[in-house]
């Protein structure tokens, strides 16, 4: 999977993997090194982000939606406008532009894309967003998958949330602790940062 910017530049690469009802995301650094593994489970309704440099890995709940997000297919509920066929890393692609519309923050904002869609795959193998970035697929080799690819390696931690993942301290957490030793002081306690998202965010999102 390659991801290049409207000029041509690559900006991000990595491998994928999948078999029914099994999604498998590697994304790699620039020194070509694995950083994150996405591991989608179908069968089990959970997704898992894998950190190998730190050997943790968090677990969230996934429903349908999100396996198909996974898999890169395209919502029922979007516009189409047929564009003909092409080829596309040597499979044949039936070209569509796509309107989705999603709401944030209780807005309703609309995207526009162009697809390349195999019928072999059932997935876009190319897509072009309207600032001209692509996502592509290459070096698509068809063949069973071993089963540990879609398992978190032995000797992983789970972390409960993605800040304990990084080592780092959740939002909000040292403002409570300054704030407290503020009161402690007779001081009146200073802003705080909130470090509850609105209920319209949801998180993971699989993209």
């Amino acid at each position: 999977q390659v991801h290049k910017d409207a000029a041509g530049n690559v900006k991000m690469t990595g491998k994928f993997y999948m078999m029914p009802g099994k999604v498998r995301v590697e994304q790699s650094s620039a020194k070509g090194t694995v950083s994150m593994i996405m591991i989608f489970r179908k069968d089990l309704n959970v997704y898992r982000m894998v950190m190998p440099q730190n050997k943790v890995y968090i677990e969230s709940p996934m429903d349908e939606s999100k396996f198909e997000q996974a898999l890169k297919k395209i919502p029922d509920n979007v516009k189409e406008e047929d564009l003909g066929t092409e080829t596309v890393n040597g499979f044949k692609c039936q070209k569509k532009r796509i309107e989705t519309t999603v709401e944030v923050f209780g807005r309703q904002m609309k995207s526009r894309s162009i697809v390349w869609i195999s019928d072999r795959l059932d997935f876009p193998v190319r897509t072009r967003t309207e600032d001209g970035s692509i996502t592509e697929f290459s070096n698509i080799t068809p063949g069973e998958q071993p089963e540990e690819l879609f398992e978190v390696p032995a000797g992983y931690r789970k972390a409960g949330n993605l800040f304990e993942a990084l080592g780092q301290p959740a939002a909000g957490q040292q403002g409570n602790t300054e704030a407290g030793s503020n009161q402690e002081k007779g001081e009146k306690s200073g802003f705080q940062i909130p470090f509850k998202l609105p209920k319209s965010l949801k998180w993971p999102s699989g993209n």
